[in-house]
């Protein structure tokens, strides 16, 4: 679950991709994909498993080092 600022709407998903610009890209169990601004992202649910981003997001993000 991520709230999308102070008493906002929250989402639920699976975080699929990164933009430019830091936005966590989220999909929903609909299909949507939320983009959501690193200024509004907090975690409430603790994770189930060991946190792994997708080998596409971690290959941009060792390519901007």
């Amino acid at each position: 679950m991520i709230p999308m600022g102070p008493g906002g709407p929250e989402i639920n998903g699976e975080a699929v991709d990164v933009l430019a610009d830091g936005s966590l890209v989220v999909l929903t169990a609909r299909g949507n994909r939320v983009a959501v601004p690193p200024q509004n992202l907090g975690v409430l649910a603790t994770p189930e498993g060991p946190l792994t981003l997708p080998r596409d997001v971690l290959r941009r993000l060792e390519d901007r080092t």
